[in-house]
């Protein structure tokens, strides 16, 4: 009978320091070196885990050897607006900062809306989505801090708007996020940064004037992001 001395657990739970993830093998003190197929688990923890007592645990080396699994990007709808590509992307709902995160890193930006014909345009993109989306859409509109000023994380100007109501700065000051309402007149509106919505990226135009965000999930990029 062999002695269980630990076991390799793999999965995605954080849950109790990964402890509560499936179990691969278990590790004996029979044998000085001993190698294990996990069949094909897949998990971001791999822990060594003791589960009777406080038996000492010395290793001395361990080497872990996987596939990396490419994840397929969401589903999304492009057209060329104006000289740049807006995309919208149907099949993530993501919170505000999130969403800027994620078209700066696979695009340039959240979008910016310049004039009449691009909002016309992005209208007609929205109609055509072929899967359910949220009431409102993520764009790049913030809203300042000690002001009430509004802006384009682009850095474009505000030359045009289309607000649902002709006051934008006369809701509460902690909505500091724009979103445009999915359907027709396709207004946009001051929303809690942390909905989950979808959203809309571009790619093109002047990334140099991009206003830098910063996030404390980026802790490299001290200069923002």
């Amino acid at each position: 009978m062999k002695w269980i001395h630990a076991q390799i657990l793999i999965g995605n739970s954080p849950e109790n320091n990964g402890n509560n993830n499936p179990r691969c093998a278990n590790v004996s003190k029979d044998s000085l070196t001993q190698s294990f197929q996990c069949g094909g688990m897949e998990g971001r923890f791999i822990n060594i885990y003791q589960p009777c007592g406080n038996d000492l645990l010395e290793l001395v080396e361990v080497k872990v050897y996987g596939e990396l699994v490419t994840v397929p990007p969401p589903a999304s709808s492009t057209t060329l607006v104006m000289g740049r590509n807006v995309t919208l992307v149907m099949g993530r709902r993501l919170c505000w900062s999130d969403a800027l995160l994620y078209c700066r890193d696979y695009h340039s930006d959240l979008l910016s809306i310049r004039g009449p014909g691009e909002q016309e345009v992005v209208q007609q993109l929205v109609a055509r989505a072929p899967l359910p989306l949220t009431s409102h859409l993520w764009v790049g509109l913030h809203r300042t801090y000690f002001k009430s000023s509004w802006f384009w994380m682009t850095g474009d100007r505000m030359g045009f708007t289309k607000w649902e109501q002709e006051n934008p700065h006369a809701q509460p000051e902690h909505r500091r996020c724009g979103g445009m309402a999915r359907m027709d007149p396709s207004t946009w509106s001051r929303r809690y940064c942390d909905e989950h919505l979808n959203f809309i990226c571009v790619t093109g135009g002047n990334v140099q004037a991009k206003v830098h965000f910063y996030s404390s999930t980026r802790p490299h990029n001290l200069c923002g992001y």
